[in-house]
């Protein structure tokens, strides 16, 4: 039995643009919801909300807000990094920061993110370089590879 509130998301995530006046009430949602924590349903529910926010309102700077602040949840940055690679390009200044953030997670996850926008994430090249000076990953490595060389240079 699939909660009515995951349902609601994945309905909202796949009518897409359309659905773009849903997105406040979904960034209220998806922060209660990680203000509450909790296992299962709450994770689900968050997963499908960061997938929903990313579908119907990808370039609105709350979106990749909530979307950020959602990497801090151990058991949606995977979600949270999906759905910014949904974004796209535009979520870039934000994984910048998050680089630098204290918890591993929004770092790492911020790492992952940018890996899969290649070298439209250049911009971000000289913060993976002082975090891979900072805290050596293979995860950040690879990430400036798939940035791409020339952007390293």
């Amino acid at each position: 039995d699939v909660p009515p509130r995951r349902r609601a998301c994945e309905a909202l995530a796949g009518i897409g643009a359309p659905a773009r006046a849903s997105a406040p009430l979904l960034t209220a949602a998806l922060r209660a919801s990680l203000s509450k924590g909790g296992e299962y349903p709450e994770t689900e529910f968050r997963i499908a909300a960061c997938k929903a926010l990313a579908a119907v309102a990808p370039n609105d700077p709350d979106t990749v807000r909530v979307l950020i602040e959602s990497l801090e949840d151990r058991q949606n940055v995977y979600g949270a990094t999906d759905a910014l690679r949904t974004v796209g390009p535009a979520a870039v200044p934000a994984l910048r920061k998050a680089l630098a953030d204290k918890d591993p997670n929004v770092a790492a996850g911020a790492v992952t993110a940018l890996k899969y926008f290649g070298p439209d994430a250049a911009p971000a090249v000289p913060d993976l370089i002082d975090l891979l000076r900072n805290s050596p990953s293979e995860q950040t490595s690879d990430a400036l590879a798939w940035v791409g060389a020339p952007a390293a240079e």
